[in-house]
């Protein structure tokens, strides 16, 4: 991408230059500068195109990655292919929603509701995301409820209703949520 940038700007410097005008190259032209010129705007139009493409997914295939690395176990690695297609794309949902999902599971659930909120409002979620988001955000409300009920048998009532609060306001917040 760099040095197709400054091929660009040096081709652009060329021509400002006005060389074609100053040399007569429309008579006479020994080394073909303009065809060449053209040539070279035809292929760089082309690479455009090409770069285009694949900055336009570049994102989907850190995701792929993500979700490959992930399938394998390397949860740590995964994160960081989320991470970087999220910095491609921050409105892709499905890498921030695999990002909530490693909260989860690593009972960071504060955390994984507050990514299931971007994706749910501040996103625009493909209908299979927002499903995934709204299970999930179900998953966290399932755990907050089982760890209240551990806090009842070891007698810590405070805490207990803390979560049983917690969970209460995802019922509240995401009606999707079955509570």
């Amino acid at each position: 991408q760099q040095n197709f940038s400054e091929a660009k700007r040096t081709v652009e410097e060329i021509e400002h230059k006005n060389y074609n005008t100053k040399l007569f190259l429309q008579e006479y032209d020994p080394v073909k500068m303009l065809n060449n010129l053209s040539l070279f705007h035809s292929q760089a139009a082309t690479v455009q195109q090409q770069l285009d493409f694949v900055f336009s997914t570049l994102h989907m295939a850190y995701y792929d990655r993500g979700m490959d690395l992930l399938s394998h176990g390397n949860i740590q690695r995964a994160e960081n292919y989320f991470q970087q297609s999220l910095a491609i794309n921050p409105a892709f949902a499905p890498a921030l929603l695999q990002l909530a999902m490693i909260d989860y599971r690593n009972n960071n659930l504060n955390e994984a509701v507050s990514k299931a909120d971007d994706i749910l409002y501040r996103l625009n979620p493909d209908p299979d995301t927002r499903r995934l988001t709204y299970q999930l955000l179900n998953d966290v409300y399932e755990s907050r409820l089982e760890k209240a009920a551990e806090q009842i048998n070891d007698q810590e009532y405070h805490k207990a209703l803390e979560l049983f609060n917690m969970a209460k306001s995802i019922c509240d917040k995401y009606t999707n949520v079955r509570c």
